[in-house]
């Protein structure tokens, strides 16, 4: 397994990904 493809993993970019969005939403949320 190369680092690029480490960094693409999805079992862990997935969850990441939605975590980073739900944090993302609810500063914004926050904002308004």
């Amino acid at each position: 397994m190369t680092h690029h493809d480490f960094l693409l993993h999805p079992l862990w970019v997935f969850p990441l990904g939605t975590i980073v969005a739900f944090m993302a939403i609810s500063s914004f949320l926050s904002l308004l």
